[in-house]
């Protein structure tokens, strides 16, 4: 969405790939409907080991996720990459906000809770078709089936691809904040300490007068998996003042954390 991180795993670790590749085969003997369930349990009694990872360390620079949500989301990564299915359960705060075909073209735009991935597959269970911007992954599937994810990667014409997927009513999904400066982003504060968010999809959604929802994504106090959605407040469509509100959004989404 960029929804990648910097790697999606630690690319030189074989012990990581082959555990993964364990854990999935491991969940094959549990029955479908349980899997989900089971996996938040055992996401966090390997927390001790996610923490020392390199993946931890990625997703860490962005200040979004914390040491539970990375550790369930790697999990489901390694799932997903070898073909294990689950059915996640998600607990929905704004429903109201959930595209719809009726609703044309939408960005979702959220900062990097990469438990939003899960997200996607809400969508798609719901006849959404869900564009994923992702510079990463290229090849990564829908979470907890084999069917792959409609990614789109950064190139000469992406912007272009965009245009065309909000002018013909589909929705795309990005994270848009960053942890080191870009040419195009905005330095903003935010509780967490000062980010920076990248405007460009933003932009060109206002101009084409798509529907901007916000996501973000967290695990509750009682491990329920929490994705949380908000629209602009401001109606101006001036894009300061969504920076603004996009802003707020992810500190309040991290108070409620």
């Amino acid at each position: 969405m960029e929804i990648g991180v910097t790697q999606s795993e630690p690319q030189g670790s074989r012990v990581f790939r082959a555990a993964g590749l364990a854990a999935a085969l491991a969940f094959r003997v549990i029955p479908v409907g349980f899997r989900f369930k089971i996996a938040i349990i055992v996401a966090r009694s390997i927390e001790p080991l996610i923490a020392r990872s390199r993946a931890y360390a990625d997703r860490a620079q962005f200040r979004t996720d914390g040491l539970r949500e990375t550790s369930l989301e790697l999990l489901l990564m390694m799932l997903s990459r070898h073909g294990t299915v689950f059915h996640p359960t998600l607990h929905i705060d704004g429903l109201d906000h959930v595209p719809s075909a009726s609703h044309g073209g939408t960005l979702i735009v959220g900062p990097h809770t990469m438990l939003t991935r899960l997200f996607v597959r809400y969508l798609e269970d719901a006849g959404i078709e869900t564009w994923v911007i992702d510079s990463a992954n290229p090849d990564q599937r829908i979470p907890g089936t084999r069917a792959a994810a409609h990614v789109l990667l950064p190139s000469a014409m992406f912007f272009f691809k965009v245009r065309r997927l909000l002018a013909d009513g589909k929705t795309v999904i990005s994270m848009i904040d960053r942890g080191e400066p870009e040419s195009r982003a905005s330095s903003v504060e935010t509780g967490a300490g000062r980010v920076f968010v990248s405007y460009p999809l933003l932009q060109l959604a206002l101009r084409q007068r798509a529907t901007v929802v916000f996501v973000a994504a967290s695990i509750d106090e009682w491990s329920r998996v929490v994705i949380r959605l908000s629209v602009p407040a401001s109606e101006s469509g001036a894009l300061p003042d969504t920076l603004g509100d996009f802003v707020m959004f992810m500190n309040e989404a991290k108070r409620g954390a």
